[in-house]
């Protein structure tokens, strides 16, 4: 679909209509990275803003009520800015429980990254921002064509640059797209961030 958004409706895609998205959702309601893998939280909240109508313009292609509640099963087992942010995305009414995970002070760096994009789905770009600038620009390294973070080895930086791409176009920071440049040259092994990737794409035909 976005291929042909991109191309025009009459493009020669490959639409691999034999793949079922149903599929890749677990009973529990979560996502997993293959049909025969189990479900993945990091998976689950990456894949959400592809497989969800936000906007009126159509269906879900997966069941909304299921990954709800797999990821209020999640944040009752144990507080997750990942499972914050998935609900964020589901557009549910979490932020009380946002700000008090806030202003706990031992966050990863991770979790920062993902409480800011949660604030963002919610539309305080406010707060999203003073996370930005309180936690991404001071770590960001700046180039000509290409911006990533400063954390640990290369894979680190790979994975944290990723969330941090979605944030700032979330701001509409001039950075994010160096930031997707830097994850387009680059790759992992162990990291998955091709949703990231096609849903910067995604936003971005919309501007």
């Amino acid at each position: 679909q976005l291929l042909k958004e991109i191309q025009g409706k009459d493009a020669d895609v490959n639409t691999l209509d034999d793949v079922k998205l149903s599929d890749y959702q677990k009973e529990n309601g979560g996502i997993g990275i293959l049909p025969y893998a189990e479900d993945d939280l990091e998976i689950t909240v990456q894949m959400l803003p592809l497989l969800l109508n936000t906007d009126g313009s159509g269906q879900d292609l997966i069941n909304r009520q299921r990954v709800e509640a797999y990821l209020r099963a999640k944040l009752n087992e144990k507080t997750s800015a990942k499972a914050l942010y998935g609900l964020a995305v589901l557009r549910q009414p979490i932020l009380d429980a946002l700000a008090e995970y806030d202003r706990m002070e031992n966050l990863s760096f991770e979790e920062r990254l993902y409480v800011g994009l949660a604030y963002a789905e919610l539309g305080d770009t406010y707060r999203a921002k003073q996370i930005y600038d309180q936690y991404v620009a001071p770590q960001l390294e700046v180039y000509d064509t290409i911006a990533s973070l400063r954390q640990g080895d290369k894979e680190n930086s790979y994975s944290l640059t990723g969330i941090a791409m979605l944030l700032a176009q979330k701001l509409s920071d001039a950075n994010a797209v160096k930031m997707f440049q830097f994850e387009m040259d680059n790759s992992s092994k162990y990291t998955f961030n091709g949703a990231q990737k096609l849903f910067f794409v995604k936003e971005m035909l919309k501007q």
